[in-house]
């Protein structure tokens, strides 16, 4: 019976130490040289000299080969595929 009550009587000592442990704002480890954020791409579409801009058009695209050719829904013409920040 002493012995029951011991090993109750440490258990209780002991659980408010493993409660502390898993609680809290930040108890996930978060490294982040392993994050890494999605890239993401756009279109870039130069206007045409009769547009009378020179701001460029630009859209999200599909991921593809940097530098190549790519459209956006609503503006006529075909641009080039760029990683944004």
């Amino acid at each position: 019976m002493n012995r029951l009550l011991a090993g109750s009587l440490l258990l209780l000592l002991a659980a408010p130490d493993v409660w502390a442990a898993g609680s809290g704002p930040n108890t996930r480890v978060y490294n982040d040289k392993d994050f890494q954020p999605r890239q993401r791409y756009y279109c870039v579409i130069d206007p045409p000299k009769s547009a009378g801009t020179k701001r460029p058009s630009v859209c999200r695209a599909e991921p593809g080969r940097v530098g190549g050719r790519c459209r956006c829904d609503t503006v006529t013409g075909s641009g080039t595929l760029q990683i944004g920040g």
